[in-house]
């Protein structure tokens, strides 16, 4: 999460120690998530960055973009990398605790990414997108590779996703603030924009706009931006005053 919290003294210990466990444990957490005996190298790699704001149900997604290419297409094995699995193997991690340990979910997803680029592994990225200099870094690495990349953005009408977001955290634990809620809504709906912008043709957008049952409604697919597809007509403002915790 982009939001910064001043940790307490215990929580700054239970940082520490978790970003020590997840740089001592990088074999383990990479046969974990991307052991090559379950997901082999291949000669035409694909990348698959997720975008799109907490509860928009980009999880769910990219579990179904895996099984179809792989029970459909036929694809190996594709590395599904996704920060809150991550976070569910540390120590400490409790649920409503998550952003004591943002370094090292950052970490443990660099690991894998470093692993499975080095290794000609497929993968999704599972993210919301929602950091520029990140996402950036992230798609230059795989385009400087040749790989073949695409973006899913995934959009969800605001309040709607605000709720499942809420629901997600009574039923897992997995606590969100409205703060970075708002944030990752618009702010990984811009990066897509300027990422596509940048790389263009290196980059492949598909569009997916969901129902009020939180199914696939639209789908563009090749597009060259968000805003001539997907209408948002909400802003930042109505979100912080009209979102309720």
């Amino acid at each position: 999460m982009s939001t910064n919290y001043q940790l307490s003294k215990d929580e700054q210990l239970l940082a520490d120690d978790s970003e020590k466990y997840i740089k001592d444990s990088k074999k383990v957490l990479i046969e974990k998530f991307a052991s090559l005996e379950q997901y082999p190298s291949v000669s035409s790699p694909t990348t698959i960055f997720m975008a799109g704001s907490p509860g928009a149900g980009k999880t769910e997604y990219a579990t179904s973009i895996i099984e179809g290419l792989v029970n459909d297409y036929k694809f190996d094995p594709i590395v599904h990398i996704d920060a809150d699995l991550i976070r569910d193997v540390l120590p400490g991690y409790i649920g409503d605790n998550s952003y004591v340990f943002q370094k090292t979910i950052t970490v443990g997803v660099d690991k894998i990414h470093d692993s499975v680029l080095k290794n000609s592994q497929s993968f999704i990225m599972d993210s919301t997108f929602s950091n520029y200099t990140i996402a950036h870094k992230n798609i230059e690495r795989s385009v400087s590779r040749e790989r073949l990349v695409h973006i899913f953005y995934l959009y969800q009408n605001p309040f709607l996703a605000w709720e499942f977001t809420k629901k997600r955290n009574q039923k897992e634990g997995r606590y969100v603030p409205k703060e970075f809620f708002i944030d990752a809504f618009f702010t990984s709906r811009d990066n897509v924009e300027k990422v596509k912008q940048e790389f263009g043709k290196y980059v492949t957008l598909m569009l997916v706009e969901k129902d009020f049952s939180n199914k696939v409604q639209k789908l563009y697919i090749n597009k060259e931006n968000v805003v001539n597809y997907v209408n948002n007509p909400y802003t930042r403002q109505v979100l912080e005053e009209k979102l309720c915790v």
